[in-house]
């Protein structure tokens, strides 16, 4: 959605790495750090989808993982963002507004842009870890459907607000269950959102905390039955962890944290926040690389969990940048040189490890 998208480059973020467990990486890069031009590898043979409107409008795009052999999948007077990979690596959602219509769809196309399909009405797709479903948002309702579109849409039950459904909903690693934040329809207007946990079938719906604060960034932490979300803009900010029943409440950072990820092995925590412009940093505190204004949403972290690919606002418009895990050698990927600087290249997804079986098919 372009109006939360202006909003995210309006706000002033900070980029952050942390080691889950409290270690400290001994390279730290210094604020005078400039993003330089990728090293190929083997390790880079591998693909980001992510989003551009440097044709005119926003398209979705996929390039290699050293920038490389950029290649414009969707081309439509609509607004395509958001791509989201299958777990196997094969197939790309992704949301598609019409602006002409007012109107939000789900659409579904191969990794090449070919056999492109809508899905359904609504926003912000998820897929669940098998590949055989997807969770989405749509006027205030959370909605699952199987991945073909076949079947019946399944509705989470519960009469939620339609302007603060949250998104990004998480699934859980066994696919049976969705953790989102949200704030019920008869909610105080000032009452902040709060996590909720239902059943991927619709039915169990369970509101996990009921807190003072705005939640966010709900999502099951890899390798673990806990749960980690962010609180910000409150005397609690921070990244905490519980139970999936609210219990063993923990708090992991101090910082406003408003989004974050975890790396695929539960070590490594990724963030932004509110605290005078995006950076890299550790908790710590020690000296940090200025990385310009960025979007909050579009972290994603490497399959193997060594590097993190995000977008952000540094001199020459937005682009697409990767980093190492220990905060070394960021590189810039896209590039708006002869561009207008409103050009942007944001919403960047690291395509999944794909089975050997797949990849002969």
């Amino acid at each position: 959605m372009m109006d939360t998208m202006g909003s995210r480059r309006l706000a002033s973020l900070s980029l952050l790495i942390i080691l889950a467990a409290g270690c400290v990486r001994e390279q730290v890069p210094t604020s005078q750090q400039k993003p330089v031009a990728p090293a190929a590898s083997p390790a880079d043979a591998d693909r980001i989808a992510f989003c551009s409107n440097r044709d005119g409008n926003f398209e979705i795009y996929v390039m290699n993982a050293d920038g490389s052999a950029p290649l414009r999948l969707t081309n439509d007077p609509a607004e395509d963002t958001s791509p989201v990979w299958s777990p196997d690596g094969r197939r790309i959602a992704f949301e598609r507004r019409d602006e002409r219509h007012c109107n939000e769809s789900i659409w579904v196309m191969d990794e090449d842009g070919g056999n492109l399909a809508r899905l359904a009405t609504g926003w912000d797709p998820a897929w669940s870890p098998d590949g055989s479903r997807i969770a989405w948002s749509s006027s205030g309702r959370l909605c699952v459907i199987n991945a073909d579109a076949s079947g019946e849409v399944t509705e989470v039950n519960g009469p939620y607000s339609a302007t603060r459904l949250a998104r990004r909903r998480a699934w859980s690693p066994d696919a049976s269950r969705l953790v989102f934040t949200a704030r019920m329809e008869d909610a105080d207007e000032l009452d902040g959102d709060q996590i909720y946990i239902a059943n991927s079938d619709g039915t169990g719906l369970v509101q996990v905390t009921d807190l003072d604060d705005w939640c966010s960034s709900a999502q099951w932490v890899p390798g673990s039955s806990k749960i980690a979300f962010c609180i910000c803009e409150s005397r609690r900010s921070g990244i905490y962890t519980m139970n999936p029943d609210g219990g063993d409440l923990t708090r992991i950072t101090e910082p406003c944290v408003s989004s974050m990820l975890w790396s695929p092995d539960g070590a490594t925590i990724a963030w932004t926040g509110y605290r005078d412009g995006p950076h890299i940093s550790w908790s710590n505190g020690r000296e940090r690389a200025r990385l310009g204004y960025g979007d909050p949403g579009s972290l994603d972290w490497s399959p193997d969990g060594k590097r993190l690919v995000f977008s952000a606002y540094y001199r020459d418009g937005e682009n697409v940048y990767v980093i190492n895990g220990d905060g070394c050698e960021l590189a810039k990927l896209t590039h708006t040189t002869g561009r207008p600087r409103s050009t942007q290249n944001i919403c960047p997804m690291w395509r999944p490890r794909v089975p050997e079986s797949a990849s002969a098919d």
